[in-house]
């Protein structure tokens, strides 16, 4: 019997996201995202991105005798299909967790922010599933995660000298101190960012940028004839954001056919027809 493989994986929003999270809470947000009932933070839920996943291999041409192992037959598990056999998937979809997002800055178009509860977050799933992040990328993220923010937690850490003194937007958070080369690698290893593109912040002010007075908000609107009818807001992930997602691989073959097709860019979430929701997928586990 073939044994099952870990990986975690990056999603880099390519364009701005809207994975749904069916709610209306007659606030001035018609459709808010998904988010995580703990922490709080915006994620997507592991049945869209099952759902997404699935609906991306087929569209790459993996056939149905391919597809039917990973995610089982298009019934629940407990229901035969018409042919009369019912299979349930031997892939584990796990939820998408927020790794990054994505922030204007006054000395660039836009920079990838952080905080160490998400960090945290990523290291406990790496060590609960036993992978490796690459050599000492653990311990480095060890590291970053306990940098200190001041008595206000007001302090921004940036990878490079030249946004010292720049300004993250909504909050005006002024970045004032560099990140040690030493942790370079990691941070490219795990965000794939450039140097000056990359701020670590508190935990309490990423949970502000993430809430749902600071995502940003999308009109749309439905027209007859030139005359608006029905205006609704969409909040989005901004383009530039980035989840992590740990997916537990049936087998090698499971994983091969999704390795096949990574490097074509994957669309998760609602209004693919206005170009929300497309995104790459990256191995972040050895």
């Amino acid at each position: 019997m073939s044994k099952s493989i870990s990986k975690l994986y990056r999603i880099d929003a390519l364009t701005d996201m809207h994975p749904g999270s069916g709610k209306n809470d007659y606030s001035i947000i018609d459709h808010t995202v998904q988010r995580d009932a703990g922490s709080g933070l915006p994620c997507i839920n592991g049945s869209s991105f099952k759902g997404a996943t699935k609906q991306w291999m087929a569209q790459n041409g993996k056939t149905d005798v391919e597809i039917k192992p990973i995610f089982g037959s298009d019934t629940t598990a407990n229901s035969k299909t018409p042919s009369g056999d019912s299979h349930q998937g031997g892939s584990t979809f796990m939820k998408a967790h927020l790794l990054a997002l994505s922030v204007p800055c006054d000395l660039a178009p836009n920079v990838t922010v952080t905080c160490p509860a998400v960090i945290k977050n990523l290291i406990k799933w790496s060590d609960n599933l036993g992978l490796d992040l690459g050599s000492g990328v653990g311990k480095d993220l060890n590291q970053l995660s306990n940098l200190s923010f001041g008595d206000n937690k007001s302090t921004v850490h940036s990878l490079t000298p030249t946004l010292i003194d720049g300004h993250l937007s909504l909050y005006h958070l002024n970045i004032k101190e560099t990140i040690s080369s030493d942790l370079k690698d990691a941070i490219t290893t795990i965000f794939s960012v450039e140097d000056n593109r990359f701020c670590l912040i508190s935990d309490k002010f990423f949970m502000r940028l993430t809430n749902d007075l600071n995502l940003p908000v999308v009109p749309r609107n439905a027209l007859d004839n030139g005359v608006s009818k029905n205006l609704w807001y969409v909040q989005v992930i901004p383009s530039g954001s980035q989840f992590f997602v740990p997916i537990i691989w049936g087998d090698d073959v499971q994983e091969k056919l999704f390795k096949d097709i990574q490097s074509k860019p994957m669309q998760i979430g609602g209004d693919a027809s206005i170009g929300l929701g497309f995104t790459t997928i990256n191995s972040i586990s050895c």
